[in-house]
């Protein structure tokens, strides 16, 4: 791929006069260089990344402090397990005394619908008691949807890429906690020729070798991009890799070899 890509550059300004065309911009003349199909030497090859389909970054929906941070960078985990806790006696507190308030707000309304029935209150007396039990209904359980969020609970199976805080720390919200992965679910990641298009399509077998291992992986192809990229004239797609071998990380690099059409 260098000698492609030193060409393009030593002769992106001048070619383009040589033949009578509009001078091509030296970016486009290297992007062009290395969307050129590779061909090996028993087919058409591009190089590759392992990615997984969920790489997320949790953030704290609330502040407070950090009271568990269980896992650590690289650690695995279970969906349903713990990743953070955070102190929330004070959340806590409030929810009690919401609950409170909501009680006595349905028992002044119950009082008030008894004698309503008897023709001994107003109607709009009613409707005030009735608007205040449903208000301080609603209270608590936004405090109680917000107590949810003292915990984080992994959503899959996976590991800690990255930990931004620490166990004591203080966090306000929407920081960042946590970074995971899932690892157990893994995609092949291309970007090749758009030309390849005309032989492409899902199904396409191909084999892919890891660089860091140098296993050698038999795949299909899951997805094709939605959309060319005008400048570089590739278009991406993946492969999910079904059984993953042992050793197979996220960011792993490697090439993968299609079968001549």
């Amino acid at each position: 791929m260098a000698i492609p890509i030193a060409i393009a550059l030593l002769f992106a300004d001048t070619l383009p006069t040589m033949i009578g065309r509009p001078k091509l911009p030296l970016f486009a003349a290297l992007a062009c260089a290395i969307a050129m199909p590779a061909l090996a030497q028993d087919g058409f090859a591009a190089d590759g990344l392992i990615v997984s389909r969920n790489q997320v970054r949790i953030a704290s929906q609330i502040s407070g402090q950090v009271m568990r941070l269980p896992k650590r960078d690289g650690e695995p985990f279970n969906a349903g397990d713990l990743l953070v806790e955070l102190d929330c006696g004070i959340l806590q507190a409030e929810i009690i005394a919401a609950e409170k308030r909501q009680a006595a707000a349905q028992a002044r309304f119950e009082v008030n619908a008894r004698l309503d029935r008897a023709g001994a209150v107003a109607k709009g007396e009613l409707r005030i008691t009735k608007a205040e039990a449903e208000g301080a209904e609603a209270e608590a359980e936004a405090l109680r949807q917000q107590f949810r969020n003292c915990t984080v609970i992994a959503p899959f199976d996976g590991r800690v890429v990255d930990v931004h805080t620490a166990e004591f720390a203080s966090v306000g919200a929407t920081e960042d906690l946590l970074t995971i992965i899932d690892d157990v679910n893994l995609e092949v990641e291309l970007l090749v020729p758009s030309t390849w298009l005309k032989w492409l399509a899902p199904g396409t077998a191909f084999r892919f070798q890891i660089f860091e291992t140098e296993q050698i992986l038999d795949l299909t192809v899951s997805q094709i991009g939605a959309a060319i990229d005008p400048v570089s004239r590739t278009i991406s797609l993946r492969a999910a890799i079904a059984e993953k071998p042992p050793g197979i990380l996220s960011g792993m690099t490697g090439r993968a070899v299609f079968a001549q059409p």
